[in-house]
């Protein structure tokens, strides 16, 4: 295994991440070692890139298909009835 030392601008952040860590029942270390596995593995990062592309899109759809309204009242045939008064 090998170690990293990182600075951080200030000890309220370790502070932080040390509570979020608790919560999570896991360690700052197993959580920064989590980020950079996921920031290095290209094959996952382009599968969930992709798969949050899809579910933009669907979202985008779905809010089209739900905000939608009829406009105008009366469909129209052509031109000539459009026109009548």
């Amino acid at each position: 295994m090998t170690s990293l030392t990182i600075q951080l601008p200030n000890d309220g952040l370790l502070e932080k991440a040390v509570r979020v860590a608790r919560e999570q029942k896991t360690s700052v270390d197993a959580m920064i070692s989590g980020f950079l596995v996921s920031l290095t593995d290209t094959s996952t990062t382009e599968e969930s890139e992709q798969q949050r592309r899809d579910k933009l899109a669907a979202d985008i759809q779905e809010t089209f298909r739900t905000l939608s309204r009829p406009m105008g009242g009366k469909g129209y045939v052509n031109r000539d009835e459009l026109y009548e008064r």
